[in-house]
């Protein structure tokens, strides 16, 4: 989220396996939205998708608790 929002990210996360991982950088991202859009465009929908899901079980949660 932080790639699209420039806060600092809200979640830290801790891999069970051995894992590789690839970062892109804030400015290695607008690169390619400048110069690769179609590019850019996959990976913001690819990320919208992922967050809507989050948003959408953190609703559940909420509305399955009673205050």
């Amino acid at each position: 989220m932080s790639i699209i929002d420039n806060f600092p990210r809200s979640a830290t996360i801790k891999a069970q396996t051995d894992s590789k991982l690839v970062t892109l950088p804030r400015k290695n991202f607008d690169i390619i939205l400048d110069e690769h859009p179609r590019i850019g465009i996959k990976i913001l929908k690819g990320m919208t998708r992922l967050l809507c899901l989050y948003l959408r079980k953190a609703s559940g949660k909420l509305t399955e608790t009673k205050f």
